[in-house]
């Protein structure tokens, strides 16, 4: 519709009009329930122009001398009928038992879904831990085979090459080898055992 052009429900009448919002305000009912009444023809309105877009200006008047209860009830026409209702009731009472067991059947979803959720978090903190524990576990392995090296690396070799360097500084010649010292085991002498 071009701008300014009415509707055919408006009747020509501009003179106090409210939106769809302020209807339903005014009504006691939701707006869609009024926008469902302007389409039906049931209020005077026109279809306006704003700067939010297209939206139904409805008469004041309309609203206020056609004010339909908050429930309407259904013409005489459209009631059911006894064997309507004795057919709805019968299917009403077929499908009971498994809508019982769709609820039970849901609920036990949704206590297995918060189990699952539980096992997912206990999961992922253990494997959070795990983590953990390896790193814990690496650090300690490289820092014992750091302590290896460096133990390997100070016993013998140090003392052998402070005897090379003195016997060198002081001039004398290498020793003639003689019969190795039998040294005592290690356990023997970390016991004083000899």
């Amino acid at each position: 519709m071009e701008s300014g052009q009415q509707d055919t429900n408006s009747g020509g009448r501009a003179n106090e009009g409210v939106t769809i919002a302020e209807a339903a305000a005014l009504l006691g009912v939701h707006p869609n329930t009024v926008r469902n009444r302007v389409k039906a023809g049931m209020y005077e309105a026109e279809k306006v122009f704003t700067e939010n877009g297209q939206t139904w200006m409805i008469d004041r008047d309309s609203i206020l001398n056609n004010p339909l209860p908050k429930d309407p009830q259904q013409p005489p026409s459209q009631l059911p009928s006894q064997s309507e209702v004795q057919a709805a009731q019968l299917v009403q009472d077929v499908l009971r038992p498994f809508v019982e067991d769709l609820g039970r059947a849901r609920e036990e979803l949704g206590a297995e879904r918060v189990r699952r959720e539980q096992a997912e978090q206990e999961r992922d903190r253990l494997a959070a831990e795990q983590a953990a524990e390896r790193t814990l576990r690496e650090e300690a392995e490289r820092e014992r085979d750091e302590l290896a090296a460096r133990l390997r690396g100070s016993t013998e070799p140090r003392e052998l090459s402070e005897r090379v360097s003195e016997v060198v500084d002081r001039g004398e010649a290498s020793p003639e080898p003689q019969h190795p010292v039998e040294r005592p085991s290690w356990w023997r002498r970390f016991f004083g055992i000899e």
